[in-house]
């Protein structure tokens, strides 16, 4: 959700969750931080018009995002990895969703900025070692520039899976993701 709104309201989180107070849908959501409902956020330019689909990431609402995931039209998922929390047992919950409706998905590393380049590695290291598991043998690759961006448009017919490190924080790769969102291709024609 905090990446969603980051993106959408163009302001940059103060740490404690003040960017996703402006999407949470309910009062128990603002109160815990936790995305409990199924909503839908829009993002356009001149060339693009986006519909983000912000399902929950907590384990007790589960079902909600099975049910997000498999009622919406979607063409992309978005992985996403607190860098200094690493690899969850619902990251691979997540992962192995994305998986069974063989959607391409972007992996986000958020948090870059409390996260020790150590520990980041680890994390790195997690996502392979469960990607290697589920048989995905796609190469990792770090989008940190315009030119690997547009380079990197059509992983979803190429070997690779992008990945981003982002912070809602300090703003860092915020532009770049959100120019690489802009300019993706989309796989489907949902007007039909």
């Amino acid at each position: 959700s905090t990446i969603i709104s980051v993106l959408k309201e163009h302001q940059l989180d103060n740490g404690r969750g003040l960017a996703r107070q402006s999407i949470l849908k309910h009062q128990h959501e603002k109160d815990s931080g936790r995305t409990s409902s199924i909503t839908h956020h829009y993002l356009k330019n001149e060339k693009c018009n986006l519909t983000f689909i912000d399902l929950a990431g907590h384990e007790k609402y589960f079902k909600t995002t099975i049910h997000g995931v498999n009622t919406c039209s979607i063409d992309y998922a978005i992985l996403m990895i607190g860098s200094n929390m690493g690899v969850s047992k619902m990251t691979i919950e997540h992962l192995t969703l994305i998986l069974i409706l063989k959607l391409p998905f972007i992996v986000v590393f958020s948090k870059i900025d409390l996260c020790p380049q150590s520990v980041f590695k680890q994390s790195f290291k997690d996502l392979q070692k469960v990607l290697a598991k589920y048989k995905i043998h796609k190469n990792l690759i770090e989008i940190n520039s315009e030119q690997l961006a547009l380079n990197n448009l059509d992983f979803a017919k190429d070997k690779s899976i992008p990945y981003f490190k982002i912070s809602n924080i300090s703003g860092h790769n915020i532009d770049l993701f959100k120019n690489y969102l802009l300019n993706i291709k989309l796989l489907n024609d949902w007007k039909l």
